[in-house]
């Protein structure tokens, strides 16, 4: 991996020569991600629609990357306090001796006979069926890396949870166009092209997808200040058999430290 320059005009943008293996590993990331993030939009989507997600379900989460990195480390990772508050949760909740979904029967007591769909029901009908509250609060992201991603916008518990209401589809679904585009890029350069292109309509959709892979990466390395963050470099020097780090952490580390440097020489480049 190669710094960022600027292209012979830089008002085209700027390019990084990428080797073809660095290439294929990063993109399996973006695209991990990618995934993850598509899945928290559906997921708030279906939570949205009254689909009840089990919010007393164990906020573990099994390890991202396992496969592409090839280690074989623990299995599962419990997500940090701050990203899945007991306020939050506590909110959530639904007492289980008042079913969220209403049968079909109750539906059709209810029909008022105006504007009827193919089914028999009005709309209002329909969103009662489905227990349709799209401001409800929402839970906090299930898999903690997308939560590092989706952090709170705010402190308060509750404020969050009606903010997060009114965003998380749409944020995460533009997050995940962002890694995907950086994820193709990637492997158009692996297939011998040697090079990844920035152009400067795209540079904001760079910028966002390489620091919300570090958000990810830096959550799984518990890196929340600057004297944690200098260990994680040295953790990237590591040896796994001297047993102080797994491999899975010396690994994360490794590309966590190389996408902190790719995304300062490509804001260098564009100061340039």
């Amino acid at each position: 991996m190669h710094a960022f320059a600027a292209l012979s005009a830089p008002s085209e943008g700027w390019f990084s020569r990428v080797e073809p293996h660095e290439a294929v590993l990063l993109a399996g990331i973006f695209e991990e991600l990618a995934d993850a993030l598509e899945a928290e939009e559906k997921r708030d989507v279906l939570d949205m629609m009254g689909v009840d997600l089990d919010p007393n379900s164990p906020k573990e989460h099994t390890l991202m990357f396992e496969k592409l990195l090839g280690v074989d480390t623990v299995s599962s990772i419990t997500a940090h306090r701050e990203m899945h508050s007991e306020g939050e949760d506590s909110e959530a909740e639904t007492d289980p001796e008042q079913p969220r979904e209403h049968t079909s029967e109750s539906v059709q007591r209810g029909n008022t006979g105006s504007e009827p769909n193919s089914r028999g029901m009005t709309d209002d009908q329909t969103l009662a069926a489905l227990d349709f509250d799209p401001l409800g609060p929402r839970p906090s992201p299930a898999n903690p890396f997308i939560a590092a991603i989706l952090r709170p916008m705010s402190q308060d518990p509750e404020e969050a949870a009606e903010l997060r209401a009114l965003t998380t589809p749409d944020l995460a679904a533009k997050k995940a166009a962002s890694m995907r585009v950086v994820a193709e890029s990637l492997r158009w350069a692996a297939n011998g092209n040697g090079a990844v292109v920035v152009k400067p309509q795209t540079l904001k959709v760079w910028v966002t997808a390489i620091n919300d892979a570090r958000l990810a990466l830096g959550w799984s390395l518990d890196i929340d200040n600057d004297t944690r963050a200098e260990e994680v470099e040295m953790m990237a020097e590591s040896d796994p058999e001297a047993g102080v780090y797994t491999a899975y952490e010396i690994t994360i580390a490794s590309i966590y430290n190389a996408l902190s440097w790719w995304l300062e020489t490509l804001m260098l480049a564009v100061d340039d």
